[in-house]
């Protein structure tokens, strides 16, 4: 295949429309910026039809079909080169991959997160049973697994010998964080995200500023926490700030959006995500692009990266670790204008959405090139 030819993807996602999902917000993304480098489309599986008005892409519904037949879609994804699932377990998939396999055409599974060890934990029997009588064929057939960063790929319990690293982008912040010189000020630390305690480790965040409450009030440091609910974890959290008795140093907020997002998150000293488990969480990306240095849990794939490149703080999954972590970051406040220059460096290089598409769709076109 000449290098300069447009290869075709066919990108196959559950569109529920929700803006807390992260996978719903980011494959649109995925399809605007490799359009430029591709030709692409979107198939959504979810039970309501997906419209995107400013989409530059074909869109198809499969509730408004009868049934897949690939020959109904127009040129040239009646015969795309490459099929991409987002995420695995959804059973339509199951149906559609081997009409795929039937007509030889290679897939390549995006599973954000959902193949790591903590993430097969979650409705662990159910996914046992599932995996054996039909997903562990799905996967193993697939032409490669794309992983969006090398920790999931190093958490991940995939039956597939072939893989790619093949992350997220975003849309790199114009403007950057500024830090005041004057000590005196609040310590700001933000956390913006679902309020899924269990997912993004927020009980024991919780804990962690229980454990450390005194010197908190003491230094005046706050956290200030930004979320949509998840399946009433929502008051599950506020209980447990209440009952810790938390409310002098814990601000609880719903979800914010867009401009107002950036302004809070400009706001703020640094941002702190103690994730269980996560694909590549593109809240955090975000506040690196803004130049926020952050504390993160491994469980977020982004830890490491922190003390690599001296952007902020990796703090094993312990709350009193965790207290002791955010104490330190205080003590270091110093150093933060520092750190921030360099995170907002690190993602105008390696996040930005053009690096991305290009290094995904090279990708691509070497999975087709040793297509068996």
């Amino acid at each position: 295949m000449a290098q300069s030819k447009k290869i075709n993807i066919l990108h196959i996602a559950v569109m529920t429309g929700s803006k807390s999902n992260g996978v719903v917000n980011v494959v649109p993304q995925y399809l605007q910026h490799q359009s430029e480098y591709a030709n692409v489309a979107l198939l959504n599986c979810y039970e309501k039809p997906y419209v995107n008005s400013n989409a530059n892409y074909p869109i198809y519904n499969l509730c408004e079909m009868n049934e897949f037949k690939l020959e109904d879609f127009t040129q040239p994804f009646n015969c795309p080169d490459l099929v991409v699932f987002h995420t695995i377990y959804y059973p339509i998939y199951l149906r559609l991959y081997k009409k795929l396999i039937k007509k030889n055409i290679p897939y390549v599974i995006v599973p954000h997160s959902s193949l790591t060890k903590n993430a097969q934990k979650k409705s662990r029997v159910k996914k046992i049973i599932g995996n054996i009588l039909f997903f562990n064929l799905f996967i193993k057939k697939a032409r490669a697994i794309q992983y969006l960063c090398d920790g999931e790929l190093e958490k991940s319990v995939a039956k597939n010998k072939n893989s790619i690293i093949a992350g997220n982008g975003i849309e790199i912040a114009s403007v950057k964080k500024e830090y005041k010189t004057s000590k005196e000020n609040q310590f700001r630390i933000i956390y913006v995200g679902r309020y899924s305690i269990e997912h993004k480790g927020l009980d024991i965040l919780i804990k962690a500023v229980k454990s450390i409450k005194d010197e908190m009030i003491s230094k005046n440091i706050r956290l200030v926490l930004y979320g949509s609910d998840y399946r009433g974890d929502m008051q599950r959290l506020k209980k447990m700030i209440t009952n810790y008795k938390l409310e002098s140093i814990v601000e609880f907020n719903g979800p914010i959006y867009g401009e107002e997002k950036v302004e809070q998150l400009l706001s703020s000293d640094i941002f702190i995500q103690t994730s269980r488990l996560e694909g590549q969480p593109l809240g955090v990306m975000e506040a690196i692009s803004l130049g926020l240095p952050c504390i993160l849990t491994p469980g977020t794939n982004l830890g490491s990266l922190m003390t690599e490149e001296n952007i902020g703080w990796n703090v094993e999954f312990d709350a009193r670790e965790i207290g002791i972590k955010i104490l330190e970051a205080y003590d270091q406040r110093e150093k933060l204008p520092q750190m921030s220059k360099k995170a907002s460096t690190y993602a105008d290089r390696y996040f930005s959405w053009e690096f991305i598409t290009n290094h995904t769709v090279q990708s691509y076109k070497n999975l087709i090139r040793t297509q068996d």
